[in-house]
C-alpha cells in the first residue's frame, strides 16, 4: 500500500475515488488515503489531480541553510559539533520543524494557537518551521494530527562551510560580511544586541535581517547559528551587472490591433542601476525623477550600463529617428543610480523592500533589475525581501535579470557541450518577481561563436560552436538557468533577446563598457539586464492597456498575461532535454507580446473583478468558458505567494472539457517522468493547440493550508472564440 494526496476535479466521480482509499481524510476537494500502487491510473481516470504518492511521513527534510560558498573546499561537516539546539541556550526548543498528516483537520491551527505555538514558514509539504513557547513542545507533539516533531538544528541554520574555517584553506584573520534573519521582526532586536556584545560592526539593517562583519569562520558565528531566534546564517556576496531588432522578435512592432497607439504613457518603471545620462537625447522627458544612492548628488553613468537598460525600457529613439526606440517610450522612469565611487552597487540597501518602497511611492508599479548576485539558483535572503514587498504591495510588479551564470565546462546536470542547469543569481529566485533569461538576437555584431567569446565558458561543440546571434530560436549561452533549488521550482520566468542589443550609451562610459560601440548616442551590449528592460516595457503597455480598460492589474495578472503570451523556442540549448513548456532554460518561452493581452481575465486583487479569494485548504472555484469553434486555448494562473523558502500558499489549475472530462492540469508536462500536479510554482499554464468547442470549466483549488489568510489570484485567457457567461464563476464550498 502507498499513500496518495490529491484533489478532484470537476466531474470526478467522488464516491468511486474514496472508495480505492483507505483511512481517507477529506478537506473539501482535497482528499488523502492508502491505496495499492496498481489503482493510480484508476484514480486519475476517476478524476483525482494526484499531488504525492508514497510515504510522506518518511521522506527527507530538505535542506534549509543556504548551501556553501566554496564548494571547491569539498563538503565540510560538523564534525565536532552537535547539530542539536543545547537546554542551557536560551529559547531552547522553542523552534522546531513541525510534520503533520497529509490532510490535517480543519481545526489544527486552533488547536496549535490554544497552546500558543505559531506556524511561521511552510517549508514542504506537510513540513512548518513552528514557534512553541519554552515547555509545551510535548503537548504539540501529542497532538492527533502532528507526525513528529524535531528541533531547529544548526544545520538548518547556516553551512557549515559558510561559518567554520576549513583550517586554513580560507584566510581566516579576513573579516568578510555576512548576513544574519530573523525568524520574526520582533527577533531581530536581540539578535543585533549579541551582534554588538561580540564586536561585530553592522553595515545596516532590515525588518528581519542584519548585515555586519567579522573574521570568516569565527567561533562565534557557530554560537549566533545556534540561536532559536535565528532562521540562517550566510555569507553576504555583492551584486553585480547581469550585463529596433529585438522588439520584432517580441513582437512589439507586431502589426495587432490590441497594440496600436501603445507606449506605456501614464506608467512609472523604476530602475535601480548604476546611473543614468540624463542629458541623452532619447531619455530627456522620459526621467520623472532621478535619486543619487550611490553617489552624494551624483546620478551620472561613468559606467554605461544604466543608460543602456534605460534606453531599452523607454527611450523614445530621438537619436536614431526612432530606429532605437525603447519599449515603453510612453512611459515615465523614476532612476535609483546605486553605483559608488568605486564602482560597486553599494547603493543598493541592506533591505531591498527600503528600495522598493522609494520607487513605489514616486508612483512606479513595475520595477526593472538588471543586477543579482552568485546563488547557484538558491532563495537568499534578497529574493525574501523581493517577495514581502510584493507580498504587501500587490500591484508592484518586480522584473529581475535572472543572471549571466551559465557555463557548459564540465556540466553536471546535462550533456557535454551544453549550459549546465542551477546558475540563476538572486534576488531573482524570488517567486513573486519575473525573472528574465535572454535569448540570442538576429543580430550578430559581434560575429563571434560562443567559444571565442569566452573559450573557459564554452569550450566544446554544440554551444561553443555556435554564435552569439543570428538566432532568435536559441538562447544565450550565458543566460542563468533554474531551477531554483528549493520545491523545484521555474526560473527564469521567460526571455527576451540579451545578445547584441544596440541601446543608449552614456557620454561618460568607456568603450571598454560594451560589446561594440555602435555611434556617439549608441552601443552594443548583452546580458540578461538587456533582456529585463525589455520585459519590463512590455509590463508597462501591458499595464497601459489594462488601465485603459479601467481595471488597475495586479503584478500576478500582468506576469500571467505576459507568461501566457510567451512563445516556445525550439533551439536544441532551448529545449535542451526537455522540450515541453515550461522548462528551467527557457521558462515559459519567449516574450511575444502579440499573444500577451488576453481576451478574458479575473484578478480577485480587484473588487470589480469576476471571483473571490480563496480562504481554505480543499477550496475550489471554477469560471465556465463555452467555446464556439475549435482552436488554440491558452489559460495563465498567476499568485503573489507569502513570503519564505518555498511556495506558502500551493494553488492547483486544471481544465476540464465538460462533454469528454478530458482534464489538463497546470504545467502538467514540467516533469516527463510522472503525471502529478504542480505545488511547487505559483504560476501554471494549460496551453491547447486545439480545443474543440464546448463547455469549459476552469478549476482553481487550493491544494495547501492557507496559512497567511486568503490567497488572491490572476487568471489570464487566450484563444477564441470564447464567451464568458456572466454568471461563470461557481464556488465549491
Amino acid at each position: 500500500m502507498i499513500s496518495v494526496v490529491g484533489h478532484l476535479a470537476g466531474g470526478s466521480d467522488r464516491d468511486a475515488v474514496l472508495a480505492l482509499l483507505a483511512g481517507t481524510a477529506v478537506r473539501g476537494e482535497v482528499v488523502s488515503g492508502a491505496t495499492d500502487e496498481r489503482n493510480l491510473p484508476e484514480l486519475r481516470r476517476l478524476g483525482l489531480i494526484i499531488h504525492s504518492v508514497g510515504d510522506p511521513a518518511a521522506g527527507p527534510v530538505p535542506p534549509l541553510a543556504p548551501p556553501s560558498r566554496y564548494a571547491m573546499l569539498g563538503s565540510l561537516t560538523l564534525p565536532d559539533l552537535d547539530d542539536t539546539p543545547k537546554p542551557e541556550q536560551p529559547g531552547y526548543g522553542e523552534t522546531v520543524l513541525l510534520r503533520t498528516v497529509p490532510v490535517p483537520p480543519p481545526s489544527w491551527r486552533d488547536e496549535l494557537a490554544a497552546l500558543d505555538a505559531a506556524v511561521l514558514e511552510r517549508v514542504a509539504d506537510q513540513l512548518y518551521v513552528t514557534r512553541i513557547p519554552g515547555g509545551r513542545g510535548a503537548a504539540v507533539a501529542a497532538l492527533e494530527f502532528v507526525l513528529d516533531v524535531r528541533p531547529y538544528r544548526l544545520s538548518d541554520t547556516a553551512d557549515a562551510g559558510n561559518v567554520v574555517s576549513p583550517g586554513g584553506q580560507l584566510p581566516g584573520a579576513r573579516p568578510v560580511r555576512y548576513e544574519v534573519l530573523a525568524h520574526r521582526a520582533p527577533d531581530l532586536s536581540a539578535i543585533r544586541a549579541w551582534l554588538a556584545r561580540q564586536g561585530w560592526p553592522e553595515d545596516g539593517a532590515g525588518r528581519r535581517k542584519v548585515r555586519f562583519r567579522c573574521r570568516f569562520g569565527d567561533p562565534a558565528l557557530v554560537e549566533l547559528a545556534r540561536r532559536q531566534d535565528v532562521a540562517a546564517v550566510d555569507l553576504y556576496v555583492a551584486p553585480e551587472l547581469a550585463n529596433d531588432h529585438a522588439q520584432r522578435i517580441v513582437g512589439l512592432r507586431a502589426t495587432v490591433p490590441a497594440l496600436a497607439g501603445l507606449t506605456g504613457r501614464g506608467q512609472v518603471v523604476g530602475i535601480a542601476d548604476t546611473g543614468v545620462d540624463s542629458r541623452h537625447p532619447d531619455l530627456k522627458g522620459r526621467l520623472l525623477q532621478v535619486v543619487a544612492r550611490g553617489r552624494p548628488n551624483d546620478a551620472s553613468d561613468p559606467h554605461g550600463h544604466g543608460t543602456h537598460v534605460a534606453g531599452t525600457l523607454a527611450g523614445d529613439g530621438s537619436a536614431s529617428g526612432g530606429t532605437f526606440r525603447g519599449a515603453a517610450p510612453g512611459a515615465s522612469v523614476f532612476f535609483q543610480s546605486v553605483l559608488d565611487a568605486a564602482g560597486r552597487l553599494s547603493g543598493l540597501p541592506v533591505d531591498l523592500n527600503d528600495l522598493l518602497a522609494e520607487a513605489y511611492a514616486a508612483g512606479a508599479r513595475i520595477h526593472n533589475n538588471s543586477w543579482g548576485a552568485e546563488a547557484g539558483s538558491v532563495y537568499r535572503m534578497s529574493s525574501l525581501e523581493i517577495d514581502e514587498f510584493v507580498s504587501e504591495h500587490p500591484d508592484m510588479l518586480v522584473v529581475v535579470a535572472a543572471g549571466n551564470a551559465g557555463r557548459a565546462l564540465a556540466p553536471r546536470h546535462v550533456p557535454a557541450g551544453f549550459v549546465d542547469l542551477f546558475s540563476v543569481t538572486a534576488p531573482a529566485t524570488a517567486k513573486n518577481a519575473l525573472t528574465v533569461g535572454a535569448s540570442r538576437s538576429t543580430r550578430g555584431v559581434p560575429d563571434l561563436t560562443w567559444r571565442e567569446w569566452s573559450p573557459a565558458g564554452f569550450p566544446d561543440a554544440p554551444i561553443g560552436d555556435e554564435r552569439l546571434g543570428g538566432d532568435p530560436d536559441s538562447l544565450a549561452a550565458f543566460s542563468s538557468r533554474g531551477p531554483c533549488q528549493e520545491h523545484d521550482r521555474i526560473k527564469p520566468d521567460l526571455v527576451a533577446p540579451g545578445t547584441c542589443v544596440v541601446s543608449t550609451r552614456s557620454a561618460l562610459a568607456p568603450d571598454r563598457s560594451f560589446w561594440r560601440d555602435w555611434d556617439d548616442n549608441y552601443a552594443v551590449l548583452g546580458g540578461t539586464s538587456m533582456a529585463a528592460p525589455l520585459v519590463a516595457g512590455a509590463a508597462a503597455l501591458v499595464r497601459e492597456w489594462f488601465t485603459g480598460h479601467a481595471h488597475v492589474p495586479s503584478a500576478a495578472l500582468l506576469k500571467a498575461s505576459l507568461l501566457n503570451g510567451t512563445r516556445w523556442l525550439g533551439g536544441r540549448d532551448a529545449a535542451a532535454q526537455h522540450p515541453y513548456p515550461p522548462n528551467c532554460h527557457q521558462g515559459f518561452g519567449l516574450l511575444d507580446l502579440a499573444g500577451a493581452l488576453p481576451a478574458m481575465y479575473v484578478d480577485t486583487w480587484a473588487a470589480a473583478s469576476p471571483g473571490r479569494p480563496l480562504d481554505r485548504l480543499g477550496q475550489t472555484v471554477r469560471l465556465t468558458l463555452h467555446r464556439t469553434d475549435p482552436g488554440p486555448l491558452r489559460v495563465c494562473l498567476a499568485w503573489t505567494d507569502p513570503p519564505g523558502r518555498g511556495i506558502q500558499h500551493a494553488l492547483s489549475l486544471v481544465v476540464v472539457h465538460r462533454a469528454d472530462g478530458r482534464r489538463w492540469s497546470g504545467n502538467e508536462q514540467r516533469r516527463t517522468a510522472y503525471a502529478t500536479a504542480d505545488t511547487a510554482n505559483n504560476v501554471q499554464i494549460v496551453r491547447l493547440d486545439r480545443a474543440g468547442p464546448g463547455d469549459y470549466s476552469i478549476e482553481v483549488t487550493a491544494v495547501s493550508e492557507l496559512l497567511f489568510g486568503p490567497q488572491d489570484f490572476a487568471l489570464a485567457v487566450t484563444g477564441g472564440p470564447t464567451d464568458v457567461p456572466g454568471a461563470g464563476w461557481q464556488g465549491q464550498p
